[in-house]
């Protein structure tokens, strides 16, 4: 459960100390058909604010306790952040910044993988889930993670995945994992600019920890 309300949180912290789901749940206001509104929120949040931003009216205010008034109201707020950014998305050239993108996975009870794609300016242009796992794994091909980056013309991406533990120190397995994308990501022309991986309010950027090079 919720120990401090969004508004609240905004309040005293201001609003970028707000997750993705809580600033959907400001935006509804209120839960629908059997749903709270935190439950919504959270399930919207899951599937990545870039694949809600793509969403027609159409089809998301059929999603469970949405209707077409909420539908509408997320959609328009969503526009209007695209919007605010001009041309390009926000800045994510430091892991501090990539981190402010993804730390709602550290919320996240299974493990779950994201990527983020980048312009040349290293701008945001696409979020996207990749994967969700199990409590302790989630599986990942390189295929999944570089198709959304051909589809929309990235330059680079960073990529990260929560461990519901926690503990944010990176596996052999995330390793491994970081250097066979890396290598996906040259023969594909795609710089992969850095792997985080994130634990309950902390990440670890594996390009810090000397993994990645330029």
């Amino acid at each position: 459960m919720e120990t401090q309300l969004p508004r609240e949180t905004l309040s005293q912290l201001g609003v970028k100390a707000l997750r993705d789901d809580q600033l959907i749940a400001l935006i509804l206001r209120s839960g629908g058909r059997g749903h709270s509104v935190h439950q919504i929120a959270q399930e919207l949040a899951e599937q990545g604010l870039a694949h809600l931003n793509s969403r027609r009216l159409e089809v998301l205010k059929n999603f469970a306790g949405l209707g077409e008034t909420k539908a509408a109201s997320l959609l328009a707020a969503l526009e209007l952040g695209r919007r605010s950014w001009g041309a390009g998305g926000p800045p994510v050239t430091t892991p501090e910044e990539a981190y402010s993108q993804l730390q709602d996975l550290g919320s996240a009870r299974k493990e779950t993988f994201k990527a983020l794609y980048l312009d040349g300016r290293r701008r945001l242009l696409r979020t996207e889930v990749v994967s969700i796992g199990t409590l302790t794994a989630t599986l990942v091909h390189p295929r999944e993670v570089f198709a959304p980056a051909l589809e929309c013309g990235a330059a680079s991406l960073v990529v990260a995945h929560n461990h519901p533990s926690g503990d944010p120190t990176p596996s052999c397995e995330d390793r491994l994992l970081t250097e066979r994308l890396s290598q996906a990501g040259r023969l594909l022309g795609l710089n992969l600019d850095d792997h985080l991986v994130i634990g309950r309010g902390c990440y670890v950027s594996l390009r810090q920890l000397g993994l990645l090079v330029a």
